[in-house]
């Protein structure tokens, strides 16, 4: 399967190099890429004395030190979210019709685009990653369940992250109001549902979804139920949660980007939500849809040259096959007779008598001493104890 792996900076925006060195001691709180710190409480303008640390991948404490994360974010299908088109408003049913009657006006690609800018995804903004906040020289730092813990002056953090979900979600509205190109294709498909236009329609939508930028495809990410990394004050009282790294001292410098592992959608998948959608409106297509996926690599020239010429071959001689050998019929069951008797008697037992006794065993059963009411309990010691006392022991004689 190709994938679209982008390996770069989320933006220019996204990467914050802090290299001037603050005259005061700041905690520096960084949260993951698709998140943003959250700051609550009471007291936030006075500087930390205390900072608990909770649930996060690394704290470092010193001075002129470095810090180097990256969030990689993998998805193992995508799929295409049609739901505004399969139950439309009325005015976006409206807008449709005039479409299909007339794909190439400007007007109706227009309308239709107007009518589906409201479902449209918002655009996505820089989230605040990262937050500063003044804290005393010697603040005392607790941390609990963190993942790296360096104090220390000049040193150099690489926190990476990996995010993992079942599937990406590309909205088809949201290529309808970036492309009039797909509006048009999408109009000429409901005025002719033949296999070509819905082919076309989906290698256009296919070719439009690449056009997405980092943050557009994060938001496509179900990272909704995410923890989110937060800030509560309580006065001098920080508490810290769910962040990708916390730093304390001066001078600090952080990097911070991102990855991204996606797929990216299939012309194969696409004709099945097609027909649903073509259903939804009273069409169909006029011939089964049986397109090749696109991303499937194809047979070389002359492979498909030489099965071409085969079928060519076949369709002019076709070849003679020798008839199925007709098999007899099997002979009909015969009719049912008389019970057929035994060849000998059957064997009798003779009948048990209730007054035999019973057959005495070989050896008496075995007896035990009776138990001394007088004897002291013996005391009971732990296995450390009894191993020290006897280490040679055998696990089967214990």
């Amino acid at each position: 399967m190709k994938k679209a792996s982008v390996q770069r900076p989320v933006s220019a925006e996204l990467i914050t190099e802090d290299e001037q060195p603050h005259r005061s001691s700041v905690a520096h709180v960084v949260a993951p890429s698709h998140s943003s710190v959250s700051v609550a409480g009471l007291g936030g303008f006075f500087r930390a004395e205390r900072i608990d640390v909770r649930n996060s991948g690394g704290v470092v404490v010193g001075h002129d030190c470095e810090l180097k994360t990256e969030d990689h974010y993998h998805a193992y299908r995508a799929s295409l979210d049609m739901e505004p088109l399969l139950d439309p408003s009325a005015e976006v049913r409206k807008a449709i019709q005039a479409l299909a009657e007339d794909p190439h006006n400007d007007t109706a690609i227009s309308q239709l685009q107007r009518a589906l800018a409201q479902f449209a995804s918002d655009k996505p903004v820089k989230p605040r990653t990262q937050v500063l906040h003044p804290a005393a020289e010697n603040a005392e730092v607790t941390a609990d369940d963190i993942d790296v813990v360096q104090v220390a002056d000049r040193t150099l953090l690489r926190h990476n992250t990996k995010y993992v979900v079942e599937e990406r979600v590309v909205p088809l509205v949201d290529l309808l109001v970036k492309d009039r190109r797909l509006v048009t294709a999408l109009g000429v498909m409901l005025s002719q549902p033949t296999v070509d236009n819905v082919d076309s329609f989906a290698r256009l939508a296919v070719r439009v979804s690449g056009q997405f930028g980092d943050l557009e495809q994060l938001a496509q990410l179900p990272l909704e139920l995410a923890p989110r990394t937060t800030l509560f004050h309580f006065w001098g009282d920080k508490l810290i949660d769910q962040s990708s790294a916390v730093m304390l001292g001066t001078g600090h410098r952080i990097t911070q980007r991102m990855r991204l592992d996606l797929p990216e959608l299939s012309k194969r998948s696409l004709v099945g939500d097609v027909e649903r959608l073509l259903a939804v409106h009273g069409l169909e297509p006029k011939e089964p849809v049986c397109g090749q996926d696109e991303r499937v690599p194809r047979e070389s020239t002359e492979v498909t040259a030489r099965s071409s010429r085969r079928r060519d071959d076949e369709q002019a001689a076709p070849r003679m096959r020798p008839p199925r050998r007709a098999h007899p019929p099997a002979p009909p069951d015969p009719p049912a007779g008389p019970p057929v008797p035994l060849d000998h008697a059957p064997k009798s037992w003779p009948p048990l008598d209730p007054n035999r006794p019973p057959v005495p065993l070989e050896r008496g059963p075995q007896t035990w001493p009776p138990l001394d009411p007088n004897r002291p309990p013996v005391p009971l010691l732990p296995p450390s104890e009894r191993a020290r006392q006897n280490p040679h022991r055998q696990e089967g004689e214990r």
